[in-house]
């Protein structure tokens, strides 16, 4: 996902109304220097909501072992995966990116390698997360909600796609486990992926 500051467009739109108007242009040895954000850091904004830190101790690199449900009912074990959680938009965000199966892993063919992306911000006025998750082998836009329950976090899906539910529960400094449920009925959930995560030294 490509971020644009309006700064950077702004600037870009006077240079070119300039040249146009036969101003010099700039030297090609003397390129402008156009202010840039810091999309990634290395701690949470010290202006940024406390509940922050709920996401924030995630904040590092995580092995992953994997279960899926199969339609026979019984659990498959997956091949696992990578997990890299950091702070992003000068700390006033949480970005994690997914790799299955871990880069460690050969796989047949390169595309058959899911590289995803969450973004995860706090919104103090709704008092909840709001999320954004997209990834190479489904490019679509995916949107949750979030909030502290005991505990837990828990995650819910937005839109028009299938209703779903996640948790993060049993985190410790170095584990944490996590749970997709589908809403199969009006009532019922059923969980349908797991995740063990340990963190690397």
């Amino acid at each position: 996902m490509a971020f644009f500051p309006a700064a950077g467009l702004l600037s870009a739109v006077a240079v070119a109304s300039l040249a146009a108007c036969g101003s010099p242009e700039a030297p090609a040895s003397e390129p402008q220097q156009l202010p840039s954000p810091s999309f990634r850091a290395t701690s949470p904004n010290p202006k940024a909501p406390p509940e922050t830190a709920q996401f924030g101790r995630l904040v590092g690199s995580w092995d992953i072992a994997d279960e899926t449900l199969g339609t026979d009912g019984e659990w498959t074990q997956g091949q696992g995966a990578e997990w890299h959680w950091y702070y992003a938009l000068d700390g006033w965000a949480i970005q994690d990116d997914w790799i299955a199966p871990a880069l460690s892993v050969e796989v047949p063919d390169s595309a058959q390698r899911q590289f995803g992306t969450n973004l995860r911000i706090y919104n103090p006025k709704e008092a909840r997360w709001e999320l954004a998750w997209t990834n190479n082998l489904g490019p679509t836009i995916a949107e949750f909600t979030a909030h502290a329950v005991d505990s837990s976090l828990v995650m819910e899906s937005k839109g028009s796609g299938p209703v779903s539910r996640i948790t993060f529960f049993a985190m410790t400094d170095s584990t944490f486990e996590w749970k997709m449920e589908r809403q199969l009925s009006d009532t019922n959930w059923t969980e349908v992926y797991r995740i063990h995560g340990r963190r690397r030294p």
